[in-house]
């Protein structure tokens, strides 16, 4: 049996999405359809086939125009909230499947809208139609065989040695590889608690944070700031977020703060940076004005950044001085509340005059909430203020999304020009929040903080977004497994220590026990990463700036990174391997191997090559003294060493060379072995 997985727009169903009435040319092959109709051609009079419905480029991942479309179809259930567990076409009932319920008015159907969208339904000779075809479709499939083998549950040295990569990053000693082996999930929950509470954990969950809070500047941030380049302070805006998000999961502080928190971690520059974004000025007035000092990037400590009063007097963005003093709190006249109103966040939501903050709502969305806006959403608006004149038709498919985004968007639209910096216009039209099932009534930034950090979908997100980190590809969401860790952070008031140990020890990233997620794909080994990379390599090497050294920048580049995308709710991210990451990989430790073998004082000394040679098992490879590959491992790479000697290579280079192997080893580029 094969499952869909939701994504995109899909937030309500995984069926029937924003159909319209487009004309589709792609012709395919659809299974025989009952004399009586022609169900290639209701989908397409329909608008349901077309591309951005459910063609071949499709929302909802369902692709109902190439072949193959019963295994997408029959017993396949919806992963999504409202319409959860329901089969789309069900091989038991056929005339009770969901897709029969969505698009025939004597079917209603309450957990999302009636299809195509904008209409009740369709026409009653269409519906006879479809039914037919779910009736064909149940009598021609044939189930998929179970597969024949059992589950292949990875063992202790596997599981131990991906969660310390994970979270960690360095070598597995013998000690943490014993234990593990010795206390099962109990023993991997102790040392997994001890590598949270390194530096190595810390920048871990920074880097995971730059993606999924979306803090890495792609945008034109200058324009915030009238000036084409902002220096170092884009730096000190990318990394305060981190900073903050750090901070409240090392106090333990429910994670919810992230959107809520007005405690954030800047430096003068950064407070200058926002008392700029926070006047009406001048067109001629530039923020380069500030003279800022080098001290003034690197003096970081943590402001609440409150709400000025009416008419009270603030330090000019000029003043440095004043800015310099200030240690425990700011007034602001644009309210900063959370990591979506971070000049770096928003810098990468640019928004105008005709899309009027619409996109910065949706990336709002998706990186709080990891959804975005959905024609299919069934909660009722709560108001239609600002909606488009273009999209107020209750029959058009726009309407189905701007009656939920537009009142939302005005939430910025009261506080922001569309430069992000403070409006002389704000809208006099009040916001309303609605969104998967939950209404909100507030009219401030801050309303929408709390609504979005109470809102029911956050646990699970959250778990989410941890877990396609964790495993590389994404998870799937009615796993019960992810279910348990999602209830678990909640219980725990979010504290994200919680979900790290809860998601990490679970057999969905570990594999050592069957989950729903393997039933039908397998558990994969990943590439490992260039974001997983850098920190492997520094934990393992003694280093601290492996990425950031001049030697490695041009190939770095072809080891593929974690990112996001603008309207992507899933993270862009790849586990398979390339000729270019292969590549990338051999040079990189073609080049670390001139860096970290040399005289005595080098991390690998090439007067010791014995010693050496078990460094790189043991330290680069991660392969402790007890591992059962150890030994093998080892002779290998001295048979390598004695191979280049014989052929006249030094010890020095021939060290080297063994050190490439080991460096590009499955132990150190794959994740998972």
């Amino acid at each position: 049996m094969m499952k869909s997985t939701s994504n995109g727009l899909a937030l309500a169903f995984t069926l029937l999405s924003a159909c319209s009435d487009e004309e589709h040319t792609t012709t395919t092959t659809l299974p025989p359809a009952a004399p009586a109709c022609d169900i290639q051609n209701v989908l397409e009079r329909t608008g349901c086939s077309n591309e951005g419905c459910h063609g071949v480029q499709n929302v909802a991942n369902l692709d109902l125009l190439s072949p193959g479309v019963e295994r997408r179809l029959v017993g396949v259930t919806s992963e999504t909230d409202a319409c959860r567990g329901r089969a789309l076409v069900d091989p038991e009932a056929p005339g009770s499947s969901l897709l029969l319920e969505l698009i025939d008015p004597e079917r209603p159907v309450s957990c999302s809208v009636p299809m195509p969208f904008g209409a009740t339904g369709v026409a009653t000779e269409d519906v006879a139609c479809f039914e037919a075809w779910v009736d064909q479709m149940v009598a021609d499939f044939v189930p998929e065989e179970e597969p024949g083998s059992p589950f292949d549950a990875a063992d202790a040295e596997s599981v131990a040695a991906k969660v310390k990569t994970l979270a960690h990053g360095g070598p597995l000693t013998a000690e943490e590889l014993q234990a593990v082996v010795d206390g099962g999930q109990a023993g991997l929950r102790t040392q997994l608690d001890a590598w949270m509470l390194t530096d190595q954990f810390r920048r871990k969950m920074e880097d995971f944070l730059l993606v999924e809070l979306q803090q890495e500047v792609k945008g034109l941030i200058g324009l915030q700031f009238a000036i084409r380049d902002i220096g170092p302070l884009q730096e000190n805006l990318e990394e305060m977020m981190l900073r903050t998000g750090w901070r409240l999961i090392e106090r333990g502080e429910p994670w919810t703060r992230i959107l809520t928190t007005r405690r954030w971690d800047v430096t003068t520059a950064i407070l200058s940076g926002l008392r700029f974004t926070d006047e009406v000025l001048g067109r001629d007035t530039r923020f380069g004005e500030a003279r800022l000092l080098p001290e003034d990037y690197t003096d970081w400590r943590v402001v609440e950044l409150a709400d000025a009063e009416e008419g009270a007097s603030l330090p000019d963005f000029r003043d440095l001085a004043a800015l310099r003093q200030v240690e425990a709190r700011l007034a602001l006249n644009i309210p900063r509340v959370g990591f979506f109103s971070s000049p770096a966040f928003l810098a990468n939501a640019e928004t105008n005059v005709d899309n009027a903050f619409r996109v910065t709502t949706n990336q709002t969305l998706i990186a709080a909430l990891g959804r975005d806006f959905s024609a299919a959403d069934p909660t009722p608006e709560l108001s239609l203020a600002g909606l488009a004149p273009e999209a107020s038709d209750p029959e058009s498919t726009c309407f189905g999304c701007h009656r939920l985004l537009d009142p939302m968007r005005l939430y910025f639209e009261r506080e922001y020009s569309i430069f992000y910096r403070r409006t002389d216009a704000p809208s006099a039209e009040t916001p309303a929040f609605a969104f998967g099932g939950t209404q909100s009534d507030g009219e401030g930034m801050v309303d929408l903080a709390e609504a979005l950090g109470s809102h029911p979908l956050f646990a699970r997100a959250w778990t989410e977004k941890l877990c396609q980190w964790a495993t590389s590809e994404r998870c799937v969401g009615q796993d019960p497994e992810l279910v348990r860790v999602a209830e678990a952070f909640t219980a725990s008031s979010y504290d994200f220590r919680v979900l790290v140990r809860e998601l990490l020890t679970s057999p969905v990233v570990t594999g050592a026990a069957p989950s729903e997620s393997y039933r039908d794909r397998p558990f994969i080994v990943s590439i490992t990463r260039q974001m997983h990379l850098c920190r492997l390599l520094d934990a393992r090497l003694g280093t601290s700036d492996v990425c950031e050294d001049p030697a490695l920048e041009g190939v770095l580049g072809l080891v593929p990174d974690d990112d996001f995308s603008r309207g992507k709710v899933d993270r862009v991210q790849t586990a398979l391997g390339s000729a270019f990451q292969f590549a990338g990989a051999e040079q990189i430790c073609v080049r670390l191997a001139e860096r970290v073998i040399g005289p005595r004082g080098s991390p690998f000394d090439e007067a010791d090559p014995s010693g050496s040679l078990d460094a790189f098992v043991e330290d680069l490879m991660s392969l402790p003294s007890n591992h059962s590959r150890r030994a093998r491992v080892r002779a290998g790479l001295e048979a390598h060493f004695d191979s280049a000697r014989a052929r006249g290579a030094s010890e020095a280079v021939a060290l080297r060379s063994a050190f490439v192997v080991a460096c590009e080893s499955p132990d150190v580029m794959g994740l998972g072995l």
